[in-house]
């Protein structure tokens, strides 16, 4: 067991950004889940997930009973499991259930997010009732691994190591697992996870890669991200090397720009996407991570990382606007001339995903200018007039799902208030979640959301039926839950690699 901090592994920068914020706000350093937690006496997570044992809530453990939002978060679980079907590795949901035969590993659109969703839904009901959905995920998940990198059959390097598209995914679902369930199957499936992508990491210079891809979603930053996680979290030091080995073959990618440094999404492309998803600020929030987990085994490299994060925090504060209401945003990319007015909301290029990577730099070097960069991405939010008045600025951009829109934004929102006790945030965060519950389709299977696929998509302009985490089911179910858990006072979890909160 870890003793209890309440700071967080962040220590005294999380102090310095949380009394910053605390004095311009004047927001009242009770903040409600953390009071509850201390009362408690119970550990809170640190930067990525949790080191200590993590269970199911035990039987006469008296905890606030469900919400509203949970009781919606479990119509969306009867949908997705109304859903199975039968694969050639065993039952299974569908990433789009409307196209049965759609079922792949990926944190982000397959089976590692939907069994996440399922594992957070039975810590939240408390009573079990859905640990077998979990354990049809995970089952599915350790029979997709193969067993060594000679057995995998995955043709493109694009789809196999990456966080949201691979193996690093489904290692941290199957970690996370084993810490609610004591079940050491799941955690030999993780660490064959992190075998795996160890093992088919290519030498690039003084450093390694996994693809021409710098950025979190499939590239170098992400599954260096997770390897952080397995050293940290599972005892791997040889992850943690080949960790270090990302981060300087991200150094060697970077090149000047705007007073800091810059990465292209892929290296055999010539455009920038600097928010979070595929650009600066995702690849910065692994080079600031690196920067502080590897200062011991790694001090010169770590100081290295810990430069070029701040650096490209520098980047993206000259390239930022910020208006008349203290809004920031970070334009859509480069070098299209429509890309730079192109602003919207969510993980992938908007403040709900940018805000992570400036609380993470701000913990790094505990400058407040980081702090006001965050509080800046949550004004962009709650001023954007999202859900039902959205701002020009934003309105051509707005989506609903998890990644590109407003259920991303939403789950910023309420991280933050969990944090600082910003009752704006939380009740923007609400009005959100209510307006994504309100456009769910119902009938005797549950609930679900269908989203029309966009242009670069498979099949553009069709209607799409997801069951996963970025644009499904699972990541709206996720959302009531954090609302759930928020009305509560219950801790959130599901902490994944590239969350700071």
């Amino acid at each position: 067991m870890h003793r209890f901090d309440p700071i967080g592994r962040g220590g005294s920068a999380r102090l310095v950004m949380f009394s910053a914020m605390v004095a311009r706000r004047g927001v009242s350093p009770c903040v409600p889940r953390l009071a509850i937690l201390v009362l408690a006496g119970l550990a809170v997570c640190g930067l990525a997930g949790c080191s200590a044992e993590e269970s199911l809530p035990a039987e006469g453990v008296a905890t606030p009973p469900p919400t509203a939002y949970y009781d919606l978060a479990a119509e969306a679980g009867d949908w997705i499991r109304s859903q199975v079907i039968e694969s050639d590795l065993g039952p299974i949901w569908p990433d789009d259930a409307s196209d049965p035969d759609s079922a792949s590993i990926g944190l982000g659109v397959g089976v590692s997010g939907t069994t996440l969703f399922f594992l957070e839904l039975a810590r939240a009901g408390g009573d079990g009732q859905w640990m077998s959905e979990v354990r049809r995920g995970s089952d599915w998940l350790l029979a997709s691994l193969p067993d060594s990198l000679e057995a995998s059959s995955l043709a493109s390097p694009v789809e196999a190591a990456g966080l949201y598209r691979g193996w690093s995914g489904a290692g941290v679902v199957l970690h996370r697992v084993f810490l609610a369930t004591g079940d050491s199957t799941y955690l030999d499936g993780a660490h064959r996870a992190v075998d795996l992508v160890v093992e088919s990491a290519q030498v690039e210079g003084r450093g390694v890669s996994w693809n021409v891809y710098n950025e979190v979603m499939r590239g170098n930053a992400g599954t260096g991200l997770f390897l952080l996680y397995a050293a940290r979290e599972m005892d791997r030091p040889d992850a943690a090397l080949t960790a270090r080995d990302a981060a300087r073959t991200l150094l060697a990618r970077s090149f000047p720009d705007s007073g800091g440094v810059n990465w292209l999404m892929r290296e055999d492309k010539d455009f920038i996407l600097p928010n979070f998803s595929h650009g600066a600020a995702g690849i910065g929030y692994f080079l600031a991570t690196a920067g502080r987990q590897l200062t011991e085994d790694s001090p010169e490299d770590a100081a290295s990382f810990a430069a070029a994060a701040e650096d490209a925090a520098g980047y993206l504060t000259r390239i930022a606007r910020v208006d008349s209401l203290g809004a920031l945003v970070i334009p859509y990319g480069y070098p299209r001339d429509e890309w730079r007015e192109w602003n919207e909301l969510g993980w992938a290029h908007g403040p709900g995903g940018t805000s992570r990577f400036f609380y993470r730099v701000g913990e790094l070097t505990g400058d407040p200018q980081y702090t006001e960069m965050v509080d800046g991405c949550a004004r962009a939010i709650v001023t954007s007039g999202a859900p039902d008045n959205v701002t020009p600025r934003f309105a051509e951009a707005l989506s609903p799902d998890r990644r590109f829109g407003l259920a991303g934004a939403a789950a910023f929102l309420f991280s933050l208030y969990e944090f600082f006790g910003d009752e704006d945030h939380k009740e923007a965060a609400l009005r959100i979640t209510d307006h994504l519950a309100a456009q769910a389709e119902t009938d005797r299977e549950g609930r679900r959301w269908v989203m029309e696929q966009p242009a670069f998509f498979p099949n553009p302009g069709q209607d799409a039926r997801y069951t996963g985490y970025f644009y499904g089911t699972a990541g709206y179910g996720l959302l009531l839950l954090q609302a759930d858990a928020v009305l509560r006072g219950l801790e959130w979890t599901p902490g994944l690699p590239d969350s700071p909160f």
